[in-house]
């Protein structure tokens, strides 16, 4: 986990977690008062167009994240090539947890 708070400040500014330490017990969001979140994943491909799948999870980060209070700010897809696909841009339904 890093976090990353800008100098002379109170306030945090930003985690970067894996999933793997998103789920252990002392490092939930709640407890280090999250209200606003983001991820990404790569697409080795360069093909940025989502999957269903992409959707799905998308929308379960939504719902998931609204349960505590959490928005989802946008969810990217990365190619290596430079390119990449926003949620928020394209399909910001997913976002709120919304069916197409």
């Amino acid at each position: 986990m890093i976090l990353q708070q800008p100098r002379g400040s109170k306030s945090l500014c930003s985690i970067v977690m894996t999933g793997s330490e998103l789920g252990q017990r002392n490092n939930g969001p709640a407890l280090l008062h999250i209200n606003q979140r983001f991820t990404q994943h790569n697409h080795p491909s360069c093909d940025l167009t989502p999957s269903r799948n992409d959707d799905d999870v998308t929308r379960k980060i939504a719902r998931a994240g609204a349960l505590l209070n959490i928005r989802l700010l946008d969810h990217v897809i990365l190619a290596p090539d430079g390119g990449f696909y926003s949620y928020k841009n394209a399909r910001p339904d997913c976002l709120n947890g919304g069916e197409p």
